[in-house]
Order: structure tokens, then sequence, then C-alpha cells
């Protein structure tokens, strides 16, 4: 078996298992997600005719292929527009209905897409010179720049977690709407029909990231994907071409010097680059961050900084949050941050000057035992995750009453501080100001505020009360 058709068959396997990942996954079933993984097995299918027509080409395996392409198209439109919450209408559901029904049983007709098959140098394709693989063609464009558009469009005005899946998916579809474009429409046009296998191949680059932001959706940033993966590309790519060149020097110097086969001059020179291939993949990792990816702002850093910044002076509590706010705004993008402490019994009250006024923080009773009874920094926008996957009703009505507290007041962020076990503040923080969602990295920042200034400000706290009994008992 060939590379092309063993890349395939991974591909099939590959798309099976992402649907079936899906399928387990333990959010609540929704169109969305049931859409998703009929076309996950879809193009599974699809992958799979391609591997048997690479391995024992037959008009009927070509037919199979067709349709089942065909209904990936379909499939993927469908899934898109409906993830990427647009409506749809009778009419969209009519045209691609209807188109995948003629397709499909084009696909079975003798001389209906292919008029031959021809076998040339060791490669079999078949040739596609009539006017109706012309139409399926065009079929096939619409259905790519469809799903181009929704994503594109839906991206553009949404925000947070759901701005950050739309990033993943939409760079998934632009690999694998233009490679399907590329193999299925160009190479069959340019005379290149033997390179119609890789259509398959290319599945994975659009089902991999969707199933991920359906799942993943806390662990997502598509920059850091899209360094890491040019980084380990361009070096990857490096040391092939250094070892083609080595190969081709070393065997044409040595060779009749030292008598040496060319298997052992290849070991070699594997051996060499398996060697350098850290050290290599770092210059890359160098070059491209210098040159061609902005400099991130160093989170680990900055907490570094306020936390010197708050331990360095005896300040007020007021000067406190104005210091966390001048070193939290630049570095997170946000404008809204705002503390609230416990005071007495059922009594919360806000350090001045607050970022929003209108926070009735006394009307979130089920939020603050909530944050009293979990310790960990909560998420707005999680919760409607996490409603999804859970099972208890009583449960999901906290969350969900929850989550309308945080969007009638337009808090994206709770971090609870703690002396203790006991919640004596809640430091709020808006959603951020370039509509991202808060990454990974900006948790692990902020899980570092909470460490940090849960300590100051439970010191200043306790030393401006013993101030204030103080100055009391002098009065009296």
């Amino acid at each position: 078996m060939g590379a092309l058709p063993a890349i395939t068959l991974f591909s099939a396997l590959g798309n099976f298992a992402l649907g079936l990942l899906v399928l387990l996954h333990k959010s609540k079933s929704s169109p969305i997600k049931k859409s998703f993984i009929v076309f996950s097995f879809i193009t599974g299918f699809w992958s799979l005719a391609n591997f048997f027509l690479a391995t024992t080409p037959s008009f009927l395996i070509l037919s199979i292929s067709y349709a089942f392409g065909t209904l990936v198209a379909v499939s993927a439109v469908l899934w898109v527009l409906l993830f990427s919450r647009k409506k749809i209408s009778t009419v969209i559901l009519f045209i691609f209905g209807i188109s995948a029904i003629i397709f499909v049983a084009i696909s079975f007709v003798p001389n209906g897409l292919v008029t031959e098959m021809v076998v040339e140098n060791g490669y079999v394709y078949f040739l596609k010179n009539n006017f109706l693989f012309f139409f399926w063609s065009l079929f096939i464009g619409i259905s790519v720049f469809t799903v181009w558009w929704a994503l594109w469009s839906s991206m553009r005005a949404a925000k947070g977690i759901f701005r950050e899946q739309l990033k993943f998916i939409l760079l998934g579809a632009f690999g694998f709407g233009g490679g399907a474009l590329l193999t299925d429409v160009v190479f069959p046009y340019v005379g290149l029909n033997y390179l119609t296998i890789l259509d398959g191949t290319v599945s994975l680059l659009f089902t991999f990231p969707a199933a991920y932001a359906m799942i993943r959706h806390r662990f997502m940033d598509v920059k850091f994907a899209l360094r890491k993966g040019t980084v380990f590309a361009v070096t990857i790519a490096i040391a092939l071409g250094l070892y083609s060149y080595f190969v081709f020097l070393l065997s044409q110097t040595t060779g009749n010097i030292f008598h040496i086969g060319n298997d052992i001059i290849s070991i070699i020179i594997i051996i060499l680059i398996a060697i350098g291939f850290h050290p290599l993949r770092r210059m890359v990792e160098y070059a491209l961050n210098a040159y061609f990816f902005p400099k991130r702002a160093d989170l680990r850093a900055a907490a570094n900084s306020l936390n010197k910044k708050l331990t360095s002076t005896v300040a007020t509590i007021e000067e406190m949050l104005r210091t966390v706010r001048d070193e939290m705004r630049p570095n997170l993008n946000i404008e809204q941050i705002d503390l609230f402490i416990h005071k007495a019994p059922e009594l919360w009250e806000a350090v001045p000057p607050i970022s929003n006024q209108a926070i009735d923080i006394q009307k979130g009773a089920e939020l603050i035992s909530y944050l009293s009874h979990n310790f960990q920094i909560l998420i707005a926008e999680e919760l409607e995750f996490r409603i999804q996957e859970i099972t208890d009703e009583n449960q999901k009505t906290k969350l969900s009453g929850i989550k309308q507290f945080c969007d009638q007041y337009g808090i994206a962020v709770f971090i609870p501080l703690f002396t203790g076990d006991d919640l004596f503040a809640i430091l709020t923080l808006g959603p951020k100001t370039n509509k991202d969602a808060y990454s990974i990295g900006d948790i692990k920042f902020l899980e570092e505020v909470q460490r940090n200034f849960s300590f100051t400000l439970g010191g200043a706290i306790l030393y401006h009360r013993a101030l204030s009994r103080i100055q009391q008992s002098i009065k009296r």
C-alpha cells in the first residue's frame, strides 16, 4: 500500500473517531451536535471510498466516492449554518436538498461525471471532460463559499468563546475548502487527475478543529496554535530539505571515495538531523516570533509586577484597586474592573470608584453562595457549557440564575477572594474590548492575581479595621 492510500485510510478513521468522540461527549444532544456527527461520518465514508478507489479502482467505487463527496458538501453547509446561528430558510434547504439528490443520482449514471478510466505510469485516474462535471464543480464551489461566508460573517459579530470557536472552525474550513477545490475542481481541469485522491486527506483539517472547538471550549488560542503549527511545519520542511540536499551531496562525493552505500549515508544523515532537530526548531521559533508573530504580553511578569506594587507600600483599599486596574486593563484588554467587600452578614459594599454602577451585588445571593463553596475563578461564558453537561436539575437552575445575573450586568469573570475558607471580597471583570475570550493563559494570570490579592487585600482590610477601632477608642 502506497503513502497516499495510507494517508486516506488514516483520514477516514480519524473522521469516524471524531464523530464518535462528539457523540459520546457529555454535552446534551442538539441539532448542532447531531448535524456534526452526521457530517463527520459521511466524511469518513467519503475518505474510505477514496481509499478503496486508490487500491482497487473501479467505476462503482468512483460513483460511491462522488456520491459521498456531494453529501459531504451538503452536510458541511447544514452544520456550519446551524453552528454559526444563521437562519436556515426552507428555500435554502430545498435548493441544497434537490441539488444533492440530483448529483448523487448523476454519480451512478454511466458517463455522468466521468467518461474514461486511464492507467498511466502506475497511476489510475478518470477523465472528467463532460458538461455535467462542470455543474458538479460549480455546486461544490458554491457549497465551499457558503461555508466560508457563514463562518466569516458570524465571526465578525461574535464575541468571547463563540468567537474563538468560529476562528478555529474557519481556519479549518479554509484548509479543507481550499484543498477540496484544488483537488476536485482545479486539478482535473489542468490534467492532474491522479492527484484527486488527495481530497479526502484534507478533510481532517476541518473536522478536527470543529470537534476540538465543540468539546474543548476553554483550551483554545488560535494565535498560539498558528504559531506552533507554523514553527513545526517550517522546521520539518527545512529538515527534509537538508536531508535531501545532504543525501544527494554525500552520495555523489563519498560513495566513490569511501565506498559507503547510500543506505548507510541515509542513516548517518537521519541521526545528525534528529540530533539537530530541537536546536533547529528553536532557531525557527525565534525567527518567526521576531519577524512574523507579534510579541505577546508576558502575563507571568505582569502578575509578579502587580504583586510587588501591592506589597511595596501600605495603601488604602481604593489605592490597591487602582493599582489592580492599572496593571490588568492593558494586559487583558478590559475596561470594567470592580471590587465588592463583605462588610457584614448579608451586606456587600462596592469599593469606589466603581466602573459599572448598575451592578447590585445584593441580588446575587446564589452567586455568592456558589463562590463561597467553589474557590475557583468563575468564567461567565463557561456557565452555558456547564449547564449543558450536568444532569442535576437543581444545579442547572442555580447556574442558569447565575448566568442571568452575569448577562444582566455585563460581568465576564468573578474572582473570589478568601481568607482561609471565608469569602471576604469579589473582584469582577467585564468582557474584553476586542471581543476575544479569556484564554487559558489569561485564567492562569487571574489565578495568580487571586492568590496574591487575597493576601494583600485581606491584610489591608484587617489593618484598616484595627486602625478604625483604635481611633474610635481614642475618641472615647
